[in-house]
């Protein structure tokens, strides 16, 4: 079936079609000057597919369900795409002799001829439902031979009306499918960070712009920055939206769980980004990774919720219910093989664990708890800026019972664990998002920050590596959702306006970042000073917290003010000497918080 004669020629012709669309060849070309012409096959073929799949969705009678089974077949879309590639590579070689040139469009002609010929066989009937196996074995039967002197001279051949070949391209170029494949060759163009914006949002929530953004707001936020040279998380606002420059543009989305979030791009990704929202894209549902707004629990239902978080589990219920402790995706006091046969356990009992033990999970992982014996076991180095001046160095153990959420769990718990408590709940400088870099040793646990890198060593697992990968590799927008992620039961759900964060059961975080098979041992003094990539901590300066001092600085002062005004109406001068003090404190706060940039150390957090 798939060595037929007809389905040949067809593949031939198809992929000699779509290499000389006035758009479509365009693209092919510069996707295939960015790649090995292996990887552009391939990458053929993966596109082709739903190409196929959405062309089934639209035939609308056998004819066309026939001409559409051409892609059906995995090797025959490889074999289309590896035609398309050396047609594009014929098309770009200028000294190509006349001869041959003549002699491939003489190919060509009589190729259409032939395709012509059969097409008119096919029955032009309403599409069924059933499968369309044997349409081409029929159409080989009433097919006739190929006539060896059928061929006609080029003047011939370009006047001569072939209306079943031209329907059969009609069919595979003017339609809604087409258009999707375009879409799809454009969106391999875009930088990985706009493919995945386009992947995880609707088209209709996201927007270009080329406005900037003169609020008052916002011009003091922009104020503020650059004047302390800092980075601010300006929540509950919006965050500062710099000015673009001259040959810079700004794309804007919605997420699905209601936050405005945009990036500066050039103008000419803005172009594209243009050409490529303007057509149709898939209907399949995007891929995000937010909690969508909405609520979900309301009335009883909440109600409910918050008796069965509240009252304790029966004993009949404990018997049968398996302790912290006990779940085999987070036992760390077994042996290292019955650990290694815990650690695979079976998509039903993983699912199970996950929801009786998450509450569990986030005070697990640790370098110190789980054995390093494992062989599937990854490390991940991470760092975080405590009480000391050099960095608190910790280790996140990546299993294959570790998924995004326990991964996000762990993260926090020791973040909080070598924070300090009195920077934890006290400082200003909060946890928003993680960079991947460099640590230096300098001595036995004297570790600091060396450089923002991402490592390029084989021993270091991650997808995608540089240059594709990006810096940091979770975008701050999930980094800061999932890290305040809810635990499971959540205290606060019973608030009418509280949304819980749903737990993550993917690895899509997991491996976009570095680890290696071991650890990094920062106490033992024979160990090499060879510098080692891992994940560090960033703080920013929260705008609410700092809002929060002030108002505690000037509250007193202020209220001790109207009350002895109210109290004594000729004294003012007894009344604004707290006032005066307060100010003095509010430059103290200034000049020996880090805030400004006169005489701050490196590393203020």
């Amino acid at each position: 079936m798939e060595t037929s004669a007809p389905a040949q020629e067809g593949k031939l012709h198809l992929a000699q079609m779509l290499a000389n669309h006035p758009v479509l060849a365009p693209l092919c070309r510069e996707v295939m000057g960015r790649m090995e012409q292996s990887r552009f096959i391939n990458t053929t073929r993966k596109l082709l597919k739903p190409y196929y799949r959405s062309l089934l969705r639209e035939a609308s009678n056998e004819r066309e369900r026939g001409i559409i089974y051409l892609l059906r077949s995995r090797r025959g879309r490889y074999r289309i795409g590896a035609a398309i590639a050396r047609f594009l590579n014929m098309g770009s070689e200028e000294d190509e002799a006349r001869e041959e040139r003549e002699d491939l469009f003489e190919l060509r002609q009589r190729r259409s001829e032939y395709l012509n010929t059969w097409l008119g066989r096919i029955p032009h009937v309403e599409a069924s439902t059933s499968d369309f196996d044997s349409s081409w074995d029929h159409c080989n039967e009433i097919l006739p031979e190929e006539d060896e002197g059928s061929s006609s001279t080029d003047s011939e051949s370009e006047t001569r009306v072939l209306p079943h070949l031209s329907e059969m391209e009609k069919v595979f170029r003017d339609s809604r499918s087409f258009r999707l494949l375009i879409n799809s060759f454009r969106k391999i163009l875009l930088p990985r960070q706009l493919r995945q914006i386009l992947d995880s949002n609707a088209t209709s929530q996201i927007w270009l712009s080329e406005g900037q953004n003169n609020s008052v707001i916002n011009r003091l936020k922009s104020y503020i920055e650059d004047s302390t040279q800092l980075e601010w998380n300006w929540w509950p606002l919006e965050a500062r939206m710099r000015a673009l420059k001259d040959d810079e543009s700004r794309l804007l989305w919605r997420c699905i769980c209601g936050s405005r979030l945009w990036m500066e791009i050039s103008n000419k990704e803005a172009e594209f980004l243009h050409k490529t929202l303007r057509e149709p894209h898939s209907d399949s549902s995007p891929r995000h990774r937010c909690c969508p707004r909405k609520y979900q629990y309301l009335g009883v239902s909440r109600l409910r919720g918050l008796i069965h978080s509240a009252l304790p589990t029966s004993s009949a219920g404990q018997r049968y219910t398996p302790t912290p402790s006990l779940v085999p995706s987070t036992s760390v006091t077994q042996s290292s093989s019955s650990s290694h046969n815990r650690l695979r356990p079976s998509n039903t009992s993983q699912s199970l664990s996950q929801q009786q033990g998450r509450s569990n999970l986030a005070q697990q992982s640790t370098a110190n708890a789980i054995p390093s014996t494992l062989s599937n076991s990854l490390w991940v180095l991470f760092g975080v800026q405590g009480p000391r001046k050099p960095l608190e160095l910790d280790h996140i153990v990546i299993d294959s019972a570790t998924t995004d959420d326990t991964f996000y769990r762990t993260l926090r718990k020791q973040h909080r664990n070598h924070r300090g408590k009195l920077r934890l709940w006290l400082s200003f400088w909060r946890f928003q998002y993680c960079d991947v870099v460099k640590f230096k040793r300098l001595a036995p646990k004297w570790v600091i920050r060396d450089r923002k890198d991402l490592p390029c060593d084989p021993e270091y697992i991650y997808q995608p590596r540089p240059p594709i990968a990006t810096n940091p590799p979770i975008s701050r927008h999930e980094f800061e959702m999932h890290l305040n992620a809810c635990d499971t039961p959540c205290r606060w759900s019973w608030l009418f306006f509280h949304e819980c964060m749903p737990p993550l059961d993917t690895s899509t975080s997991i491996g976009s970042i570095p680890k290696r098979n071991k650890q990094f041992d920062i106490t033992n003094p024979t160990t090499s000073n060879k510098p080692s990539e891992g994940l560090e901590a960033k703080h920013t300066v929260s705008a609410l917290y700092v809002f929060l001092y002030h108002i505690l600085i000037l509250a007193g002062p202020f209220g001790f003010w109207a009350w002895w005004t109210t109290e004594h109406p000729g004294d003012l001068q007894n009344a604004v000497v707290p006032v005066m003090v307060a100010i003095g404190l509010l430059s103290c706060f200034w000049s020996t918080s880090g805030l400004l940039p006169q005489g701050r150390e490196a590393n203020g957090s």
